[in-house]
């Protein structure tokens, strides 16, 4: 039997239209919090959305210009959601609505439930960071329960039933609270138990399984890196190799790691670590920052602030200098207005240590007259390894070319090796590279050492060498450098 007749139905609504930020500008993160789905990345684009969804704060990502993050919330054991049961006022109370949270976690909800003169119920629902929700004169669970189903954004409604007397009504209430009902959890926290932890942080000893595990969520997207606000140092581990794994020509998914020092690391150690990871892909952080409301971040917290001002800038301007757009903030909103000290052998850290700090690939910042600035974008590459790039803006116009490389070789991928083949991939790659020297100017020539900006070179494999078709590309790129040393000598007559 059919249901209904044929028919088309149309609506609308008014939604604000938000574009999603070019790969370039999208960076990932796993977090340990109180609210959303465990390991499933989702993308948020504001502040307000990262703490909707997930009831956290990454302001200085967002402060400094971030454009976009793609968020994985990592766990250990069964986060639940809050359950609450509306009851009857019967002798023996039976339920009349079950209402769950939509996400798992220790997140409150707070409910007020009641019927009114008229017989009528109403029920008030109140979420941090949400528009609080209001269920008002409906004259059945049934009707309450449709009407939360098809509205409501922070909770569910099942199980109805008419009560067969009057209700049990329930004063401002944290959903989930109270003898039959489910208290939300976070699985099992750094407590050691099912009840939540200090904002949903996982034990010690469940820390670097949970990121790594959340970090392969994130592995087969284009992202511009990866960084991580925990002092842990396995965790900062996790994400050091994940940036070096994908960044292999086995995965061709280039891409940084941000790292800070844990509070109150000296210098010594500082140095001591960026050492051990000595890649161009991983980037340190050894100073913290404070923003403009007095927040303090440590420097494993400032790993934001470096993130977000480099998912502000397009790919072939360094982040750090004395142009405005590089102030840690947004046009002339100043986010962080101050740094923190350094912790050093000494009371204070001199000009020499802060020499030595740059030159062992820990980034620190500077506060000028006109805000603070990134002292320097640099990473973890040591003096001994010649074979890699210390300067984060130079290894990003590398990352482009090898992306433009992988590209359009990929194209050509499967098809027919023709006499024609050689000329039409070289040629493809070349109009690609065009564009980085011609249009981005991220490549340049130097004629002095007799330099082009860009040369590729494809060559087929003899046949009585293979038994599969192969090609191979071989070139070189000239990568425009940003201004390091500006010598000033002024004359006075």
């Amino acid at each position: 039997m059919v249901k209904g007749i044929p028919e088309i139905t149309v609506t609308h609504d008014y939604n604000l239209l938000v574009g999603q930020p070019d790969t370039d500008r999208i960076w990932g993160i796993c977090v340990e919090c109180t609210k959303g789905p465990s390991y499933e990345p989702e993308m948020v684009q504001s502040a307000a959305q990262m703490f909707q969804k997930f009831k956290m704060r990454l302001d200085g990502f967002w402060g400094v210009g971030g454009q976009g993050l793609i968020v994985t919330r990592v766990t250990a054991g069964t986060p639940v959601k809050a359950k609450h049961l509306l009851k009857d006022d019967s002798a023996t109370p039976s339920t009349i609505l079950e209402l769950e949270a939509k996400e798992e976690g220790s997140y409150p909800i707070y409910i007020t439930f009641n019927e009114d003169l008229n017989e009528r119920y109403n029920l008030i629902v109140e979420e941090a960071g949400m528009p609080t929700e209001y269920y008002l004169g409906l004259n059945s669970m049934e009707h309450l329960k449709r009407r939360i189903n098809s509205d409501s954004r922070i909770i569910t409604a099942d199980n109805d039933s008419e009560p067969g007397d009057g209700i049990t009504s329930v004063p401002r209430t944290q959903l989930g609270s109270g003898g039959g009902n489910t208290s939300g959890s976070d699985g099992k926290t750094k407590t050691g138990t099912d009840e939540p932890g200090d904002y949903g942080e996982l034990a010690e000893a469940d820390l670097a399984e949970a990121h790594r595990a959340g970090l392969k969520t994130l592995e087969y997207l284009r992202i511009k890196g990866v960084f991580t606000i925990s002092p842990n140092l396995a965790v900062q581990a996790e994400y050091a190799v994940h940036a070096q794994t994908m960044s292999s020509s086995e995965n061709n998914r280039w891409r940084y790691a941000v790292v800070g020092a844990p509070e109150g690391t000296i210098k010594s150690e500082m140095l001591s670590m960026t050492a051990g990871y000595n890649h161009e892909r991983v980037m340190f952080v050894g100073q913290g920052l404070i923003d403009r409301n007095g927040r303090e971040y440590a420097p494993n917290e400032a790993t934001m602030a470096i993130a977000g001002k480099r998912s502000q800038l397009w790919y072939g301007r360094s982040m750090w200098g004395g142009a405005s757009i590089k102030r840690l903030g947004i046009n002339e909103s100043q986010f962080f207005v101050d740094t923190l000290p350094i912790v050093g052998p000494d009371a204070f850290i001199t000009n020499s240590d802060l020499r030595d700090l740059n030159e062992g690939g820990v980034i620190t910042f500077e506060k000028s007259t006109d805000g603070v600035r990134i002292r320097e974008g640099i990473n973890t590459v040591q003096a001994t390894n010649v074979d890699a790039q210390d300067t984060e803006s130079v290894v990003g116009i590398i990352t482009r070319a090898l992306e433009v490389i992988y590209n359009a070789s990929y194209q050509m991928l499967g098809e027919n090796i023709t006499p024609s083949f050689k000329t039409d991939l070289e040629e493809h790659i070349k109009s690609q590279l065009s564009i980085m020297q011609t249009v981005d100017k991220t490549l340049t020539e130097d004629e002095d050492e007799g330099l082009e900006p860009y040369s590729i070179e494809v060559t087929i494999v003899p046949r009585s060498n293979q038994r599969l078709g192969r090609v191979s590309v071989a070139g070189h790129i000239t990568p425009v450098f940003a201004a390091r040393k500006i010598p000033i000598n002024v004359s006075v007559v």
